[in-house]
């Protein structure tokens, strides 16, 4: 039997909603959303519960505590971590960024195949500040005189909460040993979550063959995790949909910055979470991995 007609086979006995009995047990996307019952359907329950409503008190409320002092103390405490300091990577001064946004638009495209050539740290630092560097704060005087000061990074988040956390997967750049970190925007330091050991799990946890995303060749993979709670207490739950459109804003700079850079970059999102979540330590609920961005010198 020829490529095509297995393929056409086996199409037809997962998609033919009124043949299942002679079903293979092989079923596609296809099929599964057309036998969905109205109470299966927990993609369409999301965009339901987290519609916006008229009159709702709680969560009106929920809103205003955030703009009380209590709420506005505990934003400027967000991303305070009491590291140690041989425990932290300072990065170097970024490269400035010459290439003009609508330029940057019109030139980007997805790169799949790098060179393993390496990148210099200041590239590297340059991506991450792109991503979410803090880029101005600014103190807050509360009722009792007191002062507080909140940080604004390079992307937008639904109340300042800024639920979503970068780890870097280093593989070929210069001056940092490969291995997992993660960013600290405060501090603009790298912590090292894991040491190259870790970078071959990470890798094969790519359901994409390496042949076509390069991933063993390209400098750096960028995971992006988040905390749905942190913007869920406050907004409910259409503070998930927030967390989602942060991750893409991150992601989107990422890549301008790396086609400003002449670099190459892709979205992935052909890892297996709970292998990802394990290996960045996160218990895959509260803090969950979400989305990858591969960044190399592209072919």
């Amino acid at each position: 039997m020829t490529n095509h007609l297995l393929n056409a086979a086996v199409w037809g006995d997962s998609y033919d909603i009124y043949n299942t009995a002679d079903a293979l047990g092989f079923k596609t996307n296809s099929f599964h959303h057309a036998v969905l019952s109205p109470t299966q359907r927990l993609s369409e329950d999301f965009l339901v519960n987290s519609r916006l409503r008229r009159h709702d008190p709680e969560l009106n409320n929920s809103i205003e505590m955030y703009l009380e002092d209590a709420g506005v103390s505990m934003i400027s405490l967000l991303g305070n971590e009491d590291m140690h300091a041989n425990q932290c990577l300072s990065l170097p001064e970024s490269i400035p960024l010459h290439l003009e946004v609508g330029a940057a638009l019109v030139r980007r495209r997805s790169a799949r195949q790098y060179t393993g050539d390496k990148i210099s740290c200041s590239v590297l630092a340059t991506i991450i500040r792109s991503a979410m560097g803090v880029t101005a704060s600014a103190e807050i005087t509360l009722e009792d005189e007191s002062q507080v000061r909140l940080h604004f990074r390079s992307i937008p988040s639904s109340g300042g909460l800024y639920p979503l956390d970068l780890y870097i997967v280093v593989i070929h750049v210069q001056g940092i040993n490969p291995g997992i970190y993660r960013y600290l925007p405060k501090q603009d330091q790298l912590i090292k979550v894991a040491d190259q050991d870790s970078i071959p799990g990470i890798l094969d946890a790519c359901s994409v063959s390496d042949d076509s995303i390069n991933c063993s060749r390209a400098n750096a993979l960028f995971l992006l995790s988040g905390q749905a709670w942190r913007c869920m207490r406050k907004y409910g739950n259409r503070g998930m949909r927030f967390l989602f459109q942060e991750c893409g804003a991150i992601a989107q700079n990422i890549n301008l910055a790396v086609t400003a850079l002449g670099l190459g970059s892709v979205e992935c999102g052909g890892f297996y979470d709970d292998e990802v979540n394990k290996l960045l330590k996160l218990d895959g609920v509260f803090n969950a991995f979400l989305h990858a961005i591969v960044v190399g010198v592209s072919e």
